[in-house]
């Protein structure tokens, strides 16, 4: 049986050869580049095979437009995302708030270091994420919630993800365009952000839980 590929309902077809791969990956290193340097909207098809150093056709064997191959960056970026959170939730020592705001920064911090497309492609149109993709990393996040004691409750965690996410789509775009210098007291203040808020909602709802 063929496992899941982040290709998968983004290209027009997936590689089965070596070389095909080869290519596919060269294609998408090359759009990474593209994205990162010039924006969503200024990257064409015809930038991309020249970066990648492949003709034009190739792009079009796997990929109908940029839609799709921002769609399968996508698709790659919210596997990674959804890899780390799971490795956080997994984390015995990440219970306290403290110490999940400290944590659950500095892996989106290194992710959004690690993936120089992601924040131009915050910007793109809807078309490129994949089926799913919002409602997926809600639920991600708030089933990575449920590790902080005092546990907040189904309701609650699934409002700290909507609000959670919005904010960190706001504060990481924030962050990468900012100078080194500044990028200190934007950590800080998002930091204090994030515990304020995580604090009144978690200790709220667990009221809330205990009354009832």
């Amino acid at each position: 049986m063929r496992t899941t590929s982040h290709l998968d309902g983004c290209a027009r077809r997936s590689p089965t050869q070596q070389r095909g791969l080869e290519r596919v990956s060269k294609v998408l290193a090359a759009a990474v580049e593209e994205f990162a340097a010039a924006g969503y909207e200024a990257v064409t098809m015809e930038a991309i095979a020249r970066r990648a150093k492949s003709p034009i056709g190739s792009l079009y064997q796997f990929f109908p437009n940029k839609q799709a191959i921002a769609r399968t960056l996508r698709a790659r970026q919210i596997e990674h995302i959804a890899a780390l959170w799971t490795a956080l939730g997994q984390d015995p020592e990440c219970r306290s708030i403290d110490c999940f705001v400290a944590r659950f920064m500095n892996v989106m911090a290194a992710f959004v270091a690690g993936h120089p497309a992601f924040l131009p492609l915050l910007d793109a149109p809807p078309s490129t994420l994949p089926p799913g993709a919002r409602d997926r990393l809600r639920g991600l996040l708030a089933e990575l919630l449920s590790v902080l004691e005092p546990r907040p409750s189904p309701v609650a965690r699934r409002q700290c993800a909507i609000v959670i996410l919005g904010v960190n789509k706001a504060l990481m775009g924030l962050y990468a365009e900012a100078s080194a210098r500044d990028r200190t007291w934007i950590k800080k203040d998002y930091g204090t952000l994030l515990r304020s808020y995580l604090s009144a909602h978690v200790r709220t709802s667990t009221k809330k839980t205990r009354r009832a």
